[in-house]
């Protein structure tokens, strides 16, 4: 008797003994709710390190990069206009 469901089993009647099967199914059933919750968790993680990733790009590229393409066409206007 190591567990609760042995013993459930134990003091069952005959008749409810050809059920005992189904007892032993429900643990199996309850695995896909454990294993959507993981994998909610991983992918909440997931989208929230991209956000982060892709706001730090996106501050850097308007940072570092913008005024030099501005000053780059700017210099490129300027050198077609005389």
């Amino acid at each position: 008797m190591h567990s609760l469901e042995e013993t459930e089993i134990v003091a069952a009647s005959p008749g409810e003994a050809a059920e005992a099967p189904q007892a032993f199914a429900d643990p199996t059933r309850r695995i896909w709710p454990r294993v959507r919750i993981a994998l909610l968790v991983v992918f909440s993680q997931y989208l929230i390190i991209a956000l982060g990733v892709g706001l730090s790009l996106a501050a850097t590229v308007r940072h570092y990069v913008t005024p030099q393409l501005l000053a780059t066409f700017e210099a490129i206007s300027k050198a077609l206009k005389h």
